[in-house]
Formats: structure tokens, sequence, C-alpha cells
């Protein structure tokens, strides 16, 4: 089933730029650059994956060492259906009809 998830992601860092990398179920989604003019301090985040249903899944966020920037996730949806919030860059969630 292809599934919408979306999130706020907020970041931390000094002088460069960080990379990160999200990942769903250990596959590897996109690798980004932290690239905000105007010193924006969070980026909305929407992606599209193919999920089965009824199986527990993990969106994980890593970030490229550069920096030691700080992530946050935050307003973590699925299907535009809030999900129930958690701390830390490692959600675990589940697709049901």
């Amino acid at each position: 089933m292809v599934t919408k998830l979306n999130f706020d992601l907020y970041c931390r860092w000094y002088q460069i730029e960080p990379t990160y990398r999200i990942y769903v179920n250990d596959d590897l989604i996109t690798e980004r650059t932290w690239n905000h003019p105007n010193g924006k301090e969070y980026r909305q985040e929407e992606i599209l994956v193919n999920l089965d249903l009824n199986k527990e899944h993990n969106l994980k966020l890593v970030p490229v060492a550069r920096n030691n920037p700080i992530f946050e996730i935050k307003n973590f949806s699925i299907n535009n259906e809030i999900a129930i919030p958690q701390v830390g860059l490692d959600h675990k969630f589940a697709i049901s009809q």
C-alpha cells in the first residue's frame, strides 16, 4: 500500500549545514543536506513509500557526521492522520486499513 509519511524536521547546527539520511525499514529513502536560507529552523518532509498492511514499520533519521547536528522529528503523521508522538529519531508505526 502506498503510504504518505509527513513530519517536521528541526535541526540545530554550527557553521556547516549537516547532511542526513532517512530510512524506512532499513531501506535508504533519501540523503539530503540541510540548506535552508533565512534561518528557517525546520523543514516539512513528505515521503511516499510502499508498505505492507498490519505490520510494524520503522522510520529512522541518521545524521551523517558533520559538526554533530541535533535533529528532532515533530508532528509525525501517516496518511494525514497524526501518529502517536515519539521521542528521538527512530519512529515505529503500523499501517492498517
